[in-house]
């Protein structure tokens, strides 16, 4: 039996062989018939993609305290949250400073539906106003070191968002819930988009509170949502999560809120090919970037991977 799985592990097309021979319009439509056909199995959470490339081990414990709330029970909660976090202090982000953010992630792949791996990451990232990015990424499972610029785009977007793009967002809800309408795409259904969204800018940890409090209250009435309450590292939070067509089977995404401050604490997702978690242990706003930061990207380059022993990875990323 092993013999046989690891044959058939190795037949195993990639994703973009998959793509390539599958079309958008053929997947929509098994994904239909996965929906009508799963109505009646049994429930499972099951995962998203990371944040501009951001791979990946969570040190967060989290301890569910109450599951499922319910749409109404989901838009009293954001709202709650909303008005929490109207009050909040923010960080002050403007021209010439820079957000400073580290984060844990972990993405443990499906055995059975995927390469079975468990990919750890710990990024430091510092961005500039207009989205200029700096971040080093290691893994401590492998203790590689990882040095990515990623130069300022011509406009930001909801998916990779930039202060400058942020600070010029609707300040009101029902002025922002229009402007989502018209601009949200790419996702399985229109209300996942807006959750999608939602999600990137809230992870982004570009919102000031105030901007927070009204992205929460434009998505207050997204169909499908669900919220329940969690402890993460002893803080007591609210994770906000989203059933793409409205059955955990086909996957579930969500960020998760701190229930006192509203800081961002969390973005996770699952779906049977697995799941993906990442946690935020710092937010701050610095006037600079540090000097030795600077001076390993001189001395290193972009995309440099470097190994535990100070040598610079082959042309495969082994070290």
């Amino acid at each position: 039996m092993t013999d046989l799985m690891d044959r058939l592990s190795r037949a195993r097309p990639t994703d973009d062989d998959l793509r390539a021979i599958w079309p958008a319009g053929e997947r929509d439509l098994l994904l239909d018939q996965i929906r009508t056909q799963a109505a009646s199995a049994v429930r499972r959470p099951r995962r998203r993609v990371v944040w501009l490339a951001a791979a990946a081990v969570t040190a967060a414990v989290v301890v569910p305290t109450v599951v499922d709330g319910g749409d109404a029970e989901a838009r009293a909660e954001l709202l709650r949250l909303a008005s929490v976090a109207s009050s909040a202090e923010g960080l002050g982000l403007s021209p010439g400073t820079y957000l400073h953010v580290r984060t844990e992630s972990l993405q443990e792949n499906s055995r059975l539906f995927a390469d079975g791996r468990t990919l750890d990451t710990d990024r430091e990232a510092w961005v500039g106003w207009d989205g200029t990015m700096w971040a080093i990424d290691t893994r401590p499972s492998a203790g590689w070191t990882e040095y990515h610029h990623f130069p300022a785009s011509s406009e930001g977007s909801f998916g990779s968002p930039t202060p400058e793009f942020v600070a010029q967002l609707p300040d009101a809800p029902e002025q922002l819930r229009d402007y989502l309408d018209t601009t949200v795409s790419g996702s399985n259904s229109h209300d996942e988009a807006l959750f999608v969204a939602v999600t990137d800018l809230a992870h982004s940890h570009l919102l000031d509170p105030a901007t927070l409090a009204v992205a929460l209250e434009a998505i207050a009435d997204v169909d499908g949502m669900r919220t329940r309450d969690v402890v993460v590292e002893g803080r007591e939070a609210v994770e906000i999560s989203f059933r793409r067509f409205r059955l955990d089977l086909l996957g579930v995404d969500s960020f998760t809120i701190d229930r006192e401050t509203a800081q961002v604490l969390r973005v996770g997702s699952s779906s049977p090919g697995g799941t993906y978690t990442s946690t935020t242990t710092l937010v701050e706003n610095v006037p600079e970037i540090p000097a030795e930061v600077l001076a390993a990207y001189e001395r290193y380059g972009n995309g440099s991977r470097i190994c535990p022993d100070g040598r610079e990875a082959d042309g495969d990323g082994d070290c």
